[in-house]
């Protein structure tokens, strides 16, 4: 993936989720690139955490079609290696707490929310829960 073309977001707007297709779990490594971007993730990439989420999802029955799309969470990582995490400290306001819930727009899953919490203007904890 290091000669691959960059794209400006880690998600499609309407991934394709179809499980109908052979499963490639045993074949490719998708179990173990979904594990390297939730570290990624809760380390310093807060913005894919959508991406890995809806991908950790299908780690049973993941189909060529997941596997090209979490492929392009890595195509957006290499487009946006310079962004990170800055600690700054640049707000006077000393806590806040953002947060939002999708109330499930597919049938047979679960609603998703979640918080962040910024310390003087900096993402200092989040997280998402279904």
């Amino acid at each position: 993936m290091e000669n691959c073309r960059p794209v400006q977001t880690p998600l499609e707007l309407q991934p394709n989720y179809d499980v109908t297709k052979e499963c490639i779990v045993n074949a490719k490594p998708y179990r173990e690139l979904v594990g390297s971007l939730m570290y990624a993730c809760l380390t310093t990439r807060p913005d894919i955490f959508a991406a890995v989420n809806f991908y950790s999802q299908f780690q049973t029955d993941a189909t060529e079609v997941l596997w090209v799309g979490l492929k392009r969470v890595l195509r957006y990582l290499e487009g946006t290696f310079h962004l990170g995490l800055w600690f700054k400290g640049i707000s006077d306001v000393p806590l806040l707490r953002y947060t939002d819930a999708d109330f499930t727009n597919r049938p047979g899953r679960k609603s998703v929310r979640w918080h962040l919490f910024e310390m003087y203007g900096v993402a200092v904890c989040w997280a998402t829960k279904k």
